[in-house]
């Protein structure tokens, strides 16, 4: 099984290989997360890596995910109980 994709002819060869690697490491915390559908997913720290992990809850089904530009457990707490208890 080959997993090969053409790129375009505007990145450069280091562009190229970064995008796979921090693409598998936040697909690789959502599956690592044993994410369900229905889930409620926190994602800390919204860099490449945090973005990847967060396209990979969607595409697990994750139901609620929320996202958090801070790493502070009690930050992230506040977030998750504003976004539920408004709603």
């Amino acid at each position: 099984m080959a997993n090969l994709s053409p790129s375009p002819d505007q990145l450069t060869a280091g562009q190229i290989l970064m995008c796979p690697d921090i693409m598998l490491s936040g697909f690789a915390g959502a599956e690592n997360g044993k994410i369900r559908i229905g889930v409620i997913v926190a994602v800390c720290a919204l860099g490449p890596i945090g973005l990847c992990a967060i396209a990979g809850a969607k595409l697990m089904d994750a139901a609620t995910i929320v996202a958090a530009p801070i790493c502070s457990y009690r930050d992230v707490w506040t977030l998750f109980a504003a976004r539920h208890l408004t709603t």
